[in-house]
């Protein structure tokens, strides 16, 4: 007999910011919102043989519309089938194939976008507890407009983007699973210049991806990552990326990556720092855009209650412009989270 199992969750989020100390004479700013909130339905369809199971996803935010009108946002909407010997296909809106942890912090930047996508999984299971996962995908590129010059016109292209990864779990120093990845993606993007570089306009998108988690001991862990590539605005970093130079017709490389310390007090209390940043070459900007982003954030995340969480957080902002003054600033936050 097959089981079905239906699963509404998420969370209430209202968050309170004040940012302030900005260099360059920019007002103080203070905000409130719920916009973060999340509503999630799952459902799980288990064959009756159990040697092959429905997985299906469905979630929204309110990031849509104004902040004094918000509206729903679908962030993920997709269905897996797993298939016996852990072969798995996904059809649907999801996260980029290397997304299996984020940093625990409210601000950071880090190069993960959720898209129309056809994956396929293949996990292994070893005998010391040692899990190798690898999943290839066709990622729709449909982002347009996301960069500062607002060229991209990536639906025009009708290409995809193609992405793989590799992520390896087994215990190492605890009993809790230490994780690594590294993954990849490459397409072509189309862009429209007022006066076109490129005979075809598709200029190409690609990023190298490794990623670390990594628990030193019961109450601490370590997490990381470092990528690089061209035309990364397609990778949603918070518009801190650039993409394709107006000026000389060219893709913008970059590098970047984020570290983070958790150390876990207790069950219910935990502690996070960390570190993000992004460089961008020079050449390929012009004068006023962004070529440096740096990040550095602490927090103390707080159950003061099952299923109530208060989230305290200070963050440090460095922003290099090509040929204008750096900017600085800082930024207080606390959000408080209602699980359901």
């Amino acid at each position: 007999m097959s089981n079905l199992t239906l699963r509404l969750y998420g969370f209430g989020r209202l968050d309170f910011q004040r940012r302030t100390l900005f260099n360059d004479g920019t007002a103080d700013s203070s905000t409130i919102t719920w916009r973060s909130s999340r509503v999630t339905l799952r459902a799980r369809h288990v064959h009756a043989d159990e040697d092959r199971a429905l997985n299906s996803r469905l979630e929204y935010d309110f990031r849509e519309g104004t902040q004094a009108r918000p509206r729903p946002r679908l962030r993920l909407a997709y269905a897996e089938a797993e298939i016996s010997d852990g072969w798995a296909l996904l059809a649907g809106q999801a996260y980029d194939v290397w997304y299996i942890y984020c940093p625990s912090l409210l601000t950071s930047i880090y190069p993960v976008n959720r898209r129309p996508q056809l994956r396929l999984t293949k996990t292994t299971e070893f005998e010391d507890n040692t899990l190798l996962t690898v999943r290839a995908a066709a990622v729709r590129n449909s982002c347009d407009n996301i960069d500062d010059a607002h060229s991209d016109a990536n639906s025009k292209a009708r290409r995809a983007l193609f992405q793989g990864a590799i992520i390896l779990e087994r215990p190492w120093l605890t009993e809790r699973a230490a994780r690594i990845a590294l993954a990849g993606s490459y397409g072509r993007e189309c862009y429209e210049f007022q006066d076109e570089r490129d005979a075809d306009g598709l200029y190409d998108t690609g990023l190298v991806n490794s990623y670390g988690w990594v628990p030193l001991c019961e109450w601490f862990a370590l997490s990381g990552a470092v990528y690089g590539g061209e035309n990364l605005d397609t990778y949603f970093m918070g518009g801190a990326a650039q993409g394709v130079s107006g000026r000389r017709g060219e893709t913008i490389k970059g590098v970047g990556g984020w570290a983070q310390g958790t150390y876990y007090h207790t069950r219910y209390w935990r502690f996070n720092a960390g570190y993000s940043f992004l460089h961008l070459q020079d050449h390929g900007l012009a004068a006023g855009e962004r070529d440096q982003y740096e990040c550095y954030s602490i927090n103390t995340a707080y159950f003061l209650k099952s299923g109530l969480q208060l989230v305290l957080e200070g963050n440090y902002f460095f922003e290099e412009r090509l040929g204008a003054s750096c900017k600085e600033h800082a930024q207080l936050q606390c959000s408080i989270y209602y699980f359901f």
